[in-house]
């Protein structure tokens, strides 16, 4: 792995999510994650 010469990593609280924080629905892993059960401990 390499790092281009002036790239540099967002902090945390500058992380700004694409598409407003949301996802298609019509996203094929969103339909995935829809039908998996997940459990909370």
């Amino acid at each position: 792995m390499y790092r281009k010469v002036g790239q540099r990593d967002t902090a945390p609280e500058n992380f700004e999510l694409p598409f407003n924080g949301q996802l298609s629905p019509e996203n094929p892993w969103v339909v995935m994650a829809s039908l998996q059960q997940f459990s909370c401990r």
